[in-house]
């Protein structure tokens, strides 16, 4: 069961702060070393079991691990599973 105080966390950080696209930037939850939730995401742009890379607002977040698989894509919301060695964003020069 969820405590009470932990329901709307995502509502007061956006009142608190701004949503992510206003920020300039992408949301990233890291659960664990077994889950990454990603908001704002445009597409997905690779996949594979050891990569996934995901296109957010200017940039790309690339997850790499092992058994890797996306559950869920929903408007911008993007859950990758499996066990997760590293979460990086990655600038193109142009």
């Amino acid at each position: 069961m969820e405590r009470k105080e932990n329901r709307g966390w995502r509502q007061r950080l956006a009142a608190r702060y701004g949503s992510a696209s206003q920020r300039g930037g992408s949301c990233v939850v890291l659960q664990g070393q077994r889950r990454v939730t990603v908001y704002d995401c445009r597409k997905i742009l690779e996949y594979s079991p050891k990569e996934i890379r995901l296109a957010v607002m200017k940039c790309t977040l690339s997850v790499v691990g092992e058994e890797l698989f996306c559950p869920s894509f929903s408007a911008g919301t993007v859950t990758v599973e499996g066990y997760i060695t590293g979460v990086t964003y990655l600038v193109s020069d142009t």
